[in-house]
């Protein structure tokens, strides 16, 4: 009953999530545009967000607080607001989320992000529920020698063998629950 009036109050229209690699902790920004079919005052729904430190949360210029049991609290929605979110996620055990891996042939580190069923919020920001899907744009910064793959094709990528940020051009209609992505030091 709660994601049927969530689904009916929301029309989410685009992610921008921005993942940092090489921060240790993996840092995450995700800015969330989304549209409320019945603004105003006593208008409020939540964002899933169960990562490891809320950095920061803004809605509509509006700073908000922590999250609670992996719900943080949109309240006063407009008919067109912007959710801008900084977190620390933490690398995951059960090969699910966000997971970092050492190959024991070659030594090196790989990253794998798998947010099916209900990684995602572990990781960023997001409206986490099948009905709610959005434009999605996914950015990556790695280390130097890294390759990454995610779910759309390469808008932008550094220059080969430096260290920087991968861009993926927009994906429509996707879930949270859908974000795939490896990096690493793959050879291609």
């Amino acid at each position: 009953a709660e994601a049927r009036l969530r689904a009916d109050l929301l029309d989410v229209e685009s992610y921008e999530v921005f993942l940092d690699l090489t921060a240790d902790p993996v840092r995450s920004r995700s800015e969330i545009r989304f549209g409320c079919r019945e603004p105003g005052p006593g208008a409020s729904t939540f964002a899933d967000l169960a990562t490891r430190t809320v950095l920061g949360a803004v809605l509509n210029g509006r700073e908000l607080g922590q999250p609670v049991d992996g719900r943080l609290s949109l309240p006063r929605l407009a008919a067109d607001n912007v959710l801008t979110v900084e977190a620390e996620a933490v690398y995951s055990r059960t090969g699910r989320a966000l997971t970092r891996f050492t190959d024991p042939v070659d030594g090196a580190a790989y990253v794998t992000i798998t947010c099916y069923p209900s990684g995602a919020a572990g990781i960023f920001c997001c409206f986490d529920q099948p009905d709610l899907g959005a434009s999605m744009t996914i950015s990556v910064a790695v280390p130097a020698g890294w390759e990454c793959v995610a779910n759309g094709p390469v808008a932008q990528r550094p220059p080969e063998g430096q260290a920087g940020a991968w861009r993926f051009a927009a994906v429509p209609g996707m879930m949270p629950f859908e974000v795939t992505i490896c990096a690493g030091p793959f050879v291609t």
